[in-house]
């Protein structure tokens, strides 16, 4: 009768630890989302789950005025503290202007209309002015040891606009990071995505201003290690340019694994669990 059941607990210790260390790992993202003045309709709730990395959790909602580099700690999804600290080193340009929508009102006067989740994140930003203004993020301490970092732009007021993002690796000026271009070559007064837009995220690929990827709304940084990252974000001009727009950044730890991981592994935990049974019936 003990030779029966010696396997199970074998089993269940590792499912149990699993179980645990994936309920911790959930708290994964960390996501930063700017307003300007008030949050009404400028921010996200943090139970809802948007961004180009779908996730809640936005706990970071901060007025980018004044702001320098480590001045400001950072929560994860979870909305636990966190090491991570941003800020801005000012590139010659106000940090943050109006929101394109503020409640009640719209661009040239018409009516605010309803944002979804998605697109308040665009409404209130950080932007650069038309002149090859720029605006320079800086990330420092981050807590992970390799992530990605979504940065959600959008070139607008009017149509062409080319604006630009660029890594600068570890926050080395020169660095290797390659540039990626975006461009609004939409509407008159197309200011933040349009919420019919199918897909709602678009990625910028393009990297130089001939090939900059019309209507892109995030650029993607993916598998970095240092702790301390910087982004530059560039108005790169146009035929008749207007500002670009950081409107959010996303934080998301790639080290641990993902849910459907965990699952999987319980799942295959489980078979043995079964077949050790049966095979100790057997007997």
């Amino acid at each position: 009768m003990k030779t029966k059941f010696r396997f199970i607990p074998t089993l269940i210790l590792p499912a149990i630890a699993l179980l645990a260390f994936a309920g911790a790992a959930q708290a994964q993202v960390i996501g930063i989302d700017f307003y300007n003045g008030s949050t009404t309709n400028q921010t996200v709730s943090p139970t809802d789950v948007v961004g180009p990395y779908a996730s809640a959790g936005w706990y970071n909602q901060v007025n980018p005025n004044a702001t320098s580099p480590g001045s400001v700690s950072l929560l994860d999804s979870g909305g636990g503290s966190t090491t991570a600290t941003f800020g801005f080193n000012q590139g010659g340009d106000t940090l943050s202007g109006n929101p394109i929508y503020n409640t009640g009102y719209g661009l040239s006067g018409a009516a605010a209309p309803t944002l979804t989740p998605d697109q308040q994140l665009f409404n209130g930003s950080v932007y650069a002015s038309a002149g090859s203004w720029s605006q320079e993020l800086v990330l420092q301490n981050i807590p992970y040891a390799n992530y990605d970092v979504y940065l959600l732009v959008y070139a607008g007021q009017y149509s062409n606009t080319v604006g630009s993002v660029q890594n600068f690796d570890g926050g080395v000026v020169g660095g290797a990071g390659t540039p990626y271009y975006f461009s609004n070559t939409g509407p008159y007064n197309t200011s933040i995505p349009s919420s019919s837009n199918s897909p709602f995220y678009v990625q910028a690929t393009g990297t130089s201003f001939a090939t900059a990827t019309p209507g892109a709304d995030y650029v993607l940084f993916s598998n970095l290690t240092n702790a301390n990252e910087t982004f530059d974000l560039v108005n790169q001009g146009g035929t008749n340019p207007q500002q670009v727009m950081l409107g959010a950044v996303e934080i998301v730890n790639t080290a641990v694994p993902e849910p459907s991981t965990y699952a999987m592994m319980l799942g295959g935990l489980g078979m043995l669990l079964g077949l050790q049974k049966f095979r100790s019936r057997k007997a």
